[in-house]
């Protein structure tokens, strides 16, 4: 790409077909000085097949054989006339003409704005981020968006679409990627469900086999006793870590779940 880069460059800046990817590269690079190095992978990246077109063409033409390129740190995208423009905004009209043009203009201007400026808010596009965007000013696309007189207005307009279109299409990629996540942890709590149902299956099960274990070889007054025993083992102050709590849960509930055990107990002792 070394060789290339300034003519990739200038046929993106001069070429009149590449009018709205100039725009693009204002709205991503600032209207100021640029690094041309950025903004040529910046267009590889985005247009390949423009990208490969204009190499095909410098190579088919032999323009890139015998040029030591030099490539500049920086270069301003936009042409003093257009700064001109854009700072002296005044000067092209004088002021009853200006003040008659701006008349007329109003409502049509205010319409633009009122439609741009509903698109934004539908999208939650705050205007300060807008105009980081754009590299202007807030008060710049607050004007715009009343109908007030702004400078280059008309380049503003095709910029605030461009850059209204640019954010919908990251929300939408960003929608895509939440679903993506959601599917993802709908798919671990299905999985959760399925362990959980197990779980249950499992204790309830375990629970039963050792009641009638218990039952059957009449060991109600043992098991009662070892329960006690774990229990006071749990309140032994020895046990920093409640090592023995961790290991058997809650014994208190576990008795009271498991009464009838020790409730037939007490009434066969009592008999």
């Amino acid at each position: 790409m070394s060789n290339y880069t300034m003519q990739i460059f200038n046929a993106i800046m001069n070429n009149e077909d590449y009018e709205n990817i100039r725009k693009e590269v204002l709205i991503e690079f600032g209207f100021g000085a640029a690094d041309p190095v950025q903004i040529v992978n910046w267009f590889g990246i985005n247009y390949p097949d423009d990208y490969d077109w204009i190499v095909s063409e410098m190579e088919e033409n032999g323009l890139h054989k015998g040029i030591k390129e030099v490539v500049p740190s920086k270069i301003q995208l936009m042409s003093s006339k257009d700064r001109d423009n854009l700072l002296n905004v005044e000067n092209e009209f004088r002021s009853d003409t200006r003040a008659r043009y701006v008349q007329v203009n109003h409502e049509n201007w205010k319409e633009i704005g009122q439609s741009l400026k509903q698109q934004r808010e539908e999208l939650g596009l705050g205007i300060t981020k807008l105009a980081e965007m754009l590299g202007t000013s807030a008060s710049r696309i607050r004007n715009f968006e009343s109908g007030k007189p702004v400078q280059m207005a008309s380049h503003l307009e095709q910029c605030y679409k461009l850059a209204i279109e640019n954010y919908k299409n990251s929300i939408s990629q960003q929608v895509q990627n939440d679903r993506k996540i959601l599917q993802i942890y709908e798919d671990d709590f299905d999985q959760l469900k399925e362990k959980f149902y197990e779980f249950r299956y499992e204790s309830e099960r375990s629970n039963n086999i050792l009641d009638g274990f218990v039952v059957k070889y009449k060991l109600e007054k043992l098991f009662e006793q070892y329960l006690l025993d774990i229990k006071q083992e749990q309140q032994n102050s020895d046990d920093e870590y409640k090592i023995a709590e961790e290991m058997y849960g809650d014994i208190d509930e576990f008795m009271r779940d498991h009464s009838y055990l020790f409730e037939d107990f007490s009434k066969k002792i009592s008999q």
